[in-house]
């Protein structure tokens, strides 16, 4: 970074990991597919260091507006998810406490996949591979669009993670950096680069204003639409890997999981701590959909957790020599997925944690994700397979 980019400039490529990547997204000038803007007032510049350090919140010198791409769809191979002919959906019942013990695989899709996503309507998912984002129909399965990233410059192409904006209109995926493609029409609709470190995950806001990611040193929360450059930074001292992150969809709050072995609670309009919980080794985390209750996986036993008072309801625990991957919250709240290292996912009751049911599905579960209806779970195994569950007829 020159001496041109100013004051902010220096003092964030002075800093640790989660300030340079800031850095990279504010400074970058020439990043392909952004413009820059006229400077606005330099708040920065008249603060010491130690008032930035303090500050969660602030509004930088420039920002990049990124702007569609036409460029030509990416010429490397990733084959389209491959079903026999007819091959669909089934119409099933939602998953709940009296019938989960009918549920079973009822159908692979032969494409490798690194994370998966449903639609908030429910009507296709999204199928993050190595450097492409496959949407297909539900429940006909039928490829609707193949998204790609644009910059070839990129090394690390590998998507880990995807999720749609609540409005359904707009897809995010991240690996060696984030990309948003608005829907329909598939157009690009920003990229953010990593400043050397993968970004391992990515959530939205329930409102759709902002997007969260996290990766080796930290995470931060920005407006999804780019709107401005007000970022909420995670504080100086913050800096572990973030495997997972979720936001609360019943207030302005954002969990997330680091390999210190803590779930932290965050204000998103303040970048404040509200809460520190565990001593686990983390890997995901999750709020109920009514937003009182926290899940987290790991290293230990499955805990839910009170997030306004900072202690646990119940803890479940598992096999010794086996961690959590994954958990998630069935949509009406009363059932909680597990994924086992041995290849095991576990249902159990959100009252009291007992097991209702358990599944051996594949390999090592990486994802769990319910339908928005709650008829359908789709499963991502560490080899990249995609296992869909449903209630047996």
């Amino acid at each position: 970074m020159s001496e041109g980019h100013g004051p902010l400039g220096q003092y964030l490529m002075a800093h640790p990991p989660t300030l340079r990547l800031v850095a990279a997204l504010l400074m970058a000038a020439g990043t392909p597919g952004c413009t820059q803007l006229p400077a606005t007032a330099d708040r920065a510049a008249s603060a010491s260091t130690s008032d930035v350090i303090a500050r969660s919140t602030w509004t930088a010198p420039a920002i990049l507006v990124p702007t569609p791409l036409e460029s030509p769809r990416d010429p490397r191979p990733s084959p389209t998810p491959t079903l026999p002919a007819g091959v669909s959906l089934p119409r099933s019942v939602a998953i709940t406490v009296n019938n989960i013990g009918s549920l079973r695989a009822i159908l692979d899709l032969e494409q490798q996949a690194n994370g998966v996503a449903w639609a908030p309507d429910g009507s296709s998912i999204a199928l993050a591979t190595s450097n492409w984002i496959h949407l297909l129909s539900v429940p006909s399965l039928e490829p609707l669009a193949m998204l790609v990233l644009k910059d070839e410059t990129v090394i690390d192409t590998s998507f880990r993670s995807v999720a749609f904006h609540p409005g359904g209109d707009r897809v995010a995926a991240v690996g060696g950096y984030l990309q948003q493609w608005s829907l329909p029409d598939e157009s690009p609709y920003g990229q953010y680069v990593s400043a050397g470190s993968p970004i391992t995950t990515v959530d939205f806001s329930p409102d759709g204003s902002l997007i969260a990611f996290g990766f080796d040193s930290g995470a931060f929360v920005a407006p999804s639409d780019y709107s401005s450059a007000q970022t909420i930074l995670r504080p100086g001292e913050f800096n572990y890997f973030v495997p997972a992150l979720a936001f609360s969809p019943s207030a302005p709050q954002l969990a997330s999981v680091s390999d210190d072995g803590h779930i932290r609670i965050w204000d998103v309009t303040t970048g404040q701590q509200l809460a520190e919980l565990g001593s686990a080794s983390g890997v995901d985390v999750a709020f109920s959909p009514g937003g009182s209750s926290i899940v987290s996986g790991g290293r230990g036993p499955i805990t839910l957790w009170n997030p306004s008072e900072g202690a646990s309801k119940w803890e479940s625990p598992i096999p010794a020599g086996l961690f959590i991957d994954a958990v998630e919250f069935d949509p009406g709240g009363s059932i909680l997925a597990a994924a086992l290292s041995d290849g095991t996912v576990l249902f159990l009751d959100v009252l009291d944690g007992s097991r209702l049911h358990e599944l051996a599905v594949t390999g090592t579960p990486s994802s769990l994700v319910f339908h928005p209806d709650g008829t359908y779970l789709a499963v991502v195994g560490a080899a990249g397979e995609v296992r869909i569950l449903a209630i047996a007829d």
